[in-house]
């Protein structure tokens, strides 16, 4: 899938997602619309997950 399709699926346009991007990118985003940015990747083993901050992510060395 290229940008503009992604972008057509979720009803963005390009200068919405480069706004959206710079603000998560700078750390300013509101957290009542966004979650903080995790390292590693999602799991499926995210209810074995008791730690605070680390449910549902493999964390890797960033």
């Amino acid at each position: 899938m290229n940008d503009k399709d992604l972008l057509e699926k979720i009803g963005m346009t390009e200068a919405e997602a480069d706004a959206r991007g710079t603000t998560y990118e700078n750390d300013e985003w509101d957290e009542s619309a966004f979650e903080k940015p995790q390292c590693g990747k999602p799991d499926d083993h995210s209810s074995d997950i008791t730690d605070s901050g680390a449910a549902g992510m493999s964390q890797a060395s960033c």
